[in-house]
């Protein structure tokens, strides 16, 4: 009935990204063992990724817009919906990136990556990620 309460209508635009951190290698000076092995002959190269993370998503500022702003009759208007309704987007454009795949298109994108680069200086590259050991975005 308009009487008490706050609402607020918003269209958000955003996107989330997924990467891996290579900050988490293991990688032994001799790189006869951890994340990256390089073969006897020197002309293989063994790569571990870890699994991709996503990151934060990012608001698109110029493509969002809040409207239908409405406030009861009996209410004051609560300073803290707007960042609210943000974190509120912004978690679903995290769980709408998890639910379309970014973790294993990351995992895709950066294992290419990956044998693209190594294959310039090896014959052969073997690259695998590790299992994810959490659920995306979290």
């Amino acid at each position: 009935f308009g009487i008490g309460g706050e609402q607020i209508q918003a269209h958000l635009v955003g996107s989330v990204l997924g990467r891996v951190d290579l900050s988490s290698w293991t990688i032994d000076p001799t790189m006869k063992t951890g994340d990256i092995t390089i073969s006897a002959d020197g002309e293989t190269i063994s790569v571990v990724l870890p699994y991709p993370e996503v990151t934060r998503p990012f608001l698109d500022e110029t493509q969002s817009s809040f409207n239908n702003h409405v406030i009861g009759y009996f209410t004051s208007s609560d300073p803290n919906l707007w960042q609210a309704a943000h974190a509120q987007a912004a978690a679903m454009l995290v769980s709408q990136a998890c639910e379309q795949g970014i973790g294993e298109k990351a995992r895709i994108e950066a294992e290419n990556q990956i044998k693209v680069i190594f294959g310039l200086g090896f014959k052969r590259v073997f690259v695998q990620t590790r299992p994810a050991t959490k659920v995306c975005g979290s």
